[in-house]
């Protein structure tokens, strides 16, 4: 892993919903051929681990990449098919301040704001990790009270005589119902 990039994971649980993980990351603005390589190495590293989890996740951070260096982190975001959702510069010209994602859905309002004590904006969104609610669906079931012993015997009465085989398993059979039968009355 890269020495010039520091990252902080965390796993988070509110309630009884699904896990996610939360990443903060920065990346120390050194622009060298050989740093930058390595540096988007590891990112690509973290990215897949996080992904690798199978767990919602959000990547937020200062990555320090300016729009002329930017273009190798989009590539591994696309390749993981994850989502880059600022839109906004975040210092100056530059989108420096990241956060990334693999769920669509449940993030919104990713903003920059302007807080004044620093030359870089504050990076927010918001997450609803309610999930959604389950579809109702109607259960349709048979009324096992009006089962009696006369109707299975008439549900299972042959007209013609049936086979030793057939009277033998019939009677299994019969006796199953009654163990049942007692069981329930």
């Amino acid at each position: 892993f890269s020495c010039n990039i520091e990252a902080l994971v965390i796993k988070c649980q509110i309630g009884y919903c699904k896990s996610f993980l939360i990443a903060c990351v920065y990346r120390h603005p050194i622009y060298q051929c050989n740093t930058l390589k390595k540096d988007n190495e590891s990112l690509d590293l973290l990215f897949n681990f996080l992904t690798g989890t199978g767990l919602n996740m959000m990547v937020l951070g200062d990555f320090n990449l300016r729009e002329r260096y930017i273009e190798k982190l989009l590539n591994i975001l696309t390749k993981l098919n994850l989502r880059q959702m600022i839109s906004e510069p975040t210092c100056g010209k530059n989108m420096l301040d990241l956060i990334i994602s693999n769920i669509t859905d449940d993030i919104h309002s990713a903003t920059a704001n302007e807080v004044g004590i620093a030359d870089h904006k504050l990076v927010k969104c918001m997450y609803n990790n309610k999930g959604k609610k389950a579809e109702k669906r109607t259960i349709t079931f048979r009324n096992y009270n009006a089962i009696s012993k006369q109707n299975i015997d008439d549900a299972f009465s042959v007209n013609e005589s049936p086979s030793t085989t057939a009277q033998s398993e019939y009677a299994e059979f019969n006796d199953m119902i009654d163990k049942i039968m007692s069981t329930f009355n």
